[in-house]
């Protein structure tokens, strides 16, 4: 209930932002069952996005959007469906940004992949970590 309280309270643009991050991860989701995923990639190459400085408030918003929808994922692959979302909305609004897939190892020397997104300086999925950068979209 105490989330439910949390969403009514938001303004409305970032209710609308949250409502688009959560069923971008969805759909994300299953495009990455159904396809290849260099199908999918292809997706979200980027292509007719400007390159230019973009408010920081609303590049906070669709961060926080971000954030908030992945609470609810319920899949192994986390970063990569957010990462992937995150990129779809800032392509939806023709924002030029980074996707970035690396690999690294946790505290027990385990392999573990990561992917995140950036927009110049300005992480929207952040890179949390120590990771070596394999591919960049």
């Amino acid at each position: 209930m105490n989330s439910f309280k949390k969403f009514i309270s938001l303004p409305n643009a970032d209710k609308i932002l949250f409502i688009e991050a959560v069923l971008l991860m969805f759909i994300v989701k299953i495009l990455l069952v159904l396809f290849p995923f260099k199908f999918c990639l292809k997706l979200f190459s980027g292509r007719n996005c400007i390159d230019k400085d973009w408010d920081q408030y609303w590049l906070g918003s669709i961060t926080k959007a971000s954030q908030r929808a992945n609470y609810l994922a319920f899949w192994n692959n986390r970063c990569l469906v957010q990462s992937l979302a995150a990129r779809w909305m800032l392509q939806r609004r023709r924002v030029k940004s980074i996707l970035s897939i690396g690999v690294g190892s946790d505290e027990n020397h385990k392999f573990i992949a990561h992917a995140w997104v950036r927009v110049g300086q300005i992480e929207i999925v952040p890179r949390d970590g120590d990771y070596k950068e394999l591919y960049t979209v």
